[in-house]
């Protein structure tokens, strides 16, 4: 009884395990288009707004969800209150690396988060806009990109997971 009850506690971790790891890319794809809304919707505050950067982040953060929120939020709280001599680029660059660990979004999303930092509140609104627009093309494409990987790999994580559970399982009786 006892090793039936471990094989179906080993199958069972190893498909949990499988249901994580296409979590994680379901999350990502979530993740990117709250992100393209948000940057959106920060877009349409500067440009016709003419809003302050820290309230426009603030009133982004308010319209999106989760660790999104938060990466919006914590910008707007460090652009509001200075924390260091720091430029706003700085402190910009500082918030995402402190709420990004959170996100579960890739390295190049980071990148294109980052290369806003010298261009927002150092340029006229034109200017900011049209760059905020170049970082949603680049997240749509990375959307584009996460989307086609979470077909190809989400159910196969979940079956892998289970299938090498039950080869854990064979091996050991």
């Amino acid at each position: 009884m006892m090793h039936v009850l471990g094989c179906i506690c080993i199958v069972a971790a190893g498909t949990m395990w499988g249901m994580a790891a296409s979590r994680q890319l379901k999350e990502r794809i979530q993740r990117t288009q709250a992100l393209i809304h948000g940057l959106t919707l920060l877009e349409t505050d500067i440009g016709y707004g003419l809003i302050p950067l820290p309230e426009a982040f603030a009133r982004v953060a308010r319209s999106v969800d989760g660790a999104v929120a938060a990466l919006f939020l914590d910008i707007a709280h460090r652009l509001d209150h200075a924390y260091d001599e720091g430029t706003a680029s700085m402190r910009y660059e500082a918030a995402i690396d402190a709420v990004w660990p959170q996100l579960a979004l890739s390295a190049r999303e980071r990148e294109t988060m980052r290369a806003l930092a010298p261009m927002l509140g150092w340029s006229d609104r034109r200017e900011q806009c049209k760059h905020i627009r170049l970082c949603v093309t680049t997240l749509g494409y990375a959307e584009q990109q996460a989307r086609a990987r979470e077909e190809k790999y989400g159910t196969l994580y979940t079956r892998i997971g289970f299938l090498i559970a039950l080869l854990i399982v064979i091996v050991a009786y």
